[in-house]
Formats: C-alpha cells, structure tokens, sequence
C-alpha cells in the first residue's frame, strides 16, 4: 500500500510517514482520503511462514475454557453463571478483536451444549423442534462473566 500511494504522489515510498490518517513527505502533510480522487487504491500482499512450514517446528495453538455452571434443584434450570478461556494463540495482532472472536466461541458453545437438540415425538414419529421458531441461542447477558486470557509468546517447539 505505501509503494501504491507513494506512486500516486510521485515520491519515494521510503520517505513516507503515516500518522493520525494522514501521509506526510518533507514540509506537506496530505489526508489519506485526498489521495484517492475518487479511486480505490488496491494492494495485495502475501505471508511468508518461513521455519514454521518445515518439519523443523510444530506450531500450534492450544486452549483451555473453565465453565461455573448452577443447576437449580427443583426445576433443573442450567445457568452459566462465568467461563474463562485460558488460550496460546500466538502473538496476538489485535487483542480486542482476538477477545470477541474466543468470547464469541465460547458463547456459542454454550448455545451447542445446553440448547440444541432434536426433539422427537415417539408416538408419531417426527422432530418437534422443526423449525427456527423454537431455535433459541444464546447471547452474551445469558452468561454474565467472561474473561479471556492470552498467553506471551507464540507455541513452536522443536519437533521430536
């Protein structure tokens, strides 16, 4: 992207400073949305895994979640009162949007776990639950405490 638009200003892209949603080269400063003139400007890239695509390393992420249920005696009704996922994903680019995804998950296991199911009619045959109507899932109020933990550092080892 900074060679594309460096092209777009006929300038050296090494000479280029990105901040605050502008673009600066020597004295002039130029807001991001003033280059464009109306024109997307694209730029694709790649990922070069280097030692981690070997047989040298295994790289790998692992996880753990812990789940404080209640269930009430007399009518069985499950709450999940907190969860907690302990995970080593590696370094992690964005922690917000890293956090949502594994709250996200979690959730939705939950929804998995305690709500679906086929419920089927034995003297008729057929599933009672058919339909979206009677489809619940749950959302992130139906459990009231969740915290994800992040573990420093990436998990490659040495393979044996």
């Amino acid at each position: 992207m900074r060679k594309k638009i460096a092209e777009r200003m006929d300038v050296d892209a090494d000479e280029l400073e990105f901040a605050d949603g502008s673009v600066r080269h020597g004295g002039t400063q130029t807001p991001l949305t003033g280059l464009t003139d109306g024109q997307e400007i694209v730029a694709e890239d790649s990922i070069e895994f280097g030692d981690f695509r070997t047989q040298e390393y295994l790289l790998s992420t692992f996880g753990a979640h812990f789940t404080e249920v209640a269930v009430h005696r007399a009518t069985a009704e499950i709450r999940v009162r907190r969860m907690l996922a302990v995970c080593d994903a590696g370094r992690i680019l964005n922690p917000l949007t890293a956090r949502s995804q594994v709250i996200g998950a979690m959730t939705m296991g939950v929804g998995g776990a305690l709500m679906e199911g086929m419920e089927v009619d034995q003297r008729r045959g057929f599933f009672v639950n058919h339909d979206l109507a009677s489809y619940e899932v749950p959302i992130h109020a139906d459990i009231p405490e969740q915290e994800v933990i992040f573990l420093e550092g990436a998990t490659h080892t040495p393979r044996r």
